[in-house]
């Protein structure tokens, strides 16, 4: 068992002693890629969205600009910020 997957599965515990104290929380993994999201109870779709947005937009940040594809991750990113 590997560092990250110790970690996973205190993080398990963890939340699972909250949510016996009804402390409503939601977990979002992706192993794979060594990510965990944990969400309380007052997150909306919005504010998913908002986070989701941010991660892009530190992805277009942290591109090299003689990326073919760097302005046009860029501006769409500023554009939706914007909307």
């Amino acid at each position: 068992m590997s560092g990250f997957d110790s970690f996973y599965n205190d993080l398990l515990f963890l939340i699972n002693t909250h949510e016996k104290n009804n402390t409503p929380l939601k977990i979002e993994k992706d192993l794979e890629a060594n990510i965990i999201k944990v969400f309380g109870e007052n997150i909306t779709a919005l504010a998913r969205a908002k986070n989701g947005l941010n991660e892009v937009t530190e992805l277009a940040y942290a591109t090299a600009e003689h990326h073919p594809y760097w302005n046009l991750l860029y501006n769409c990113s500023e554009i939706t910020h914007t909307i």
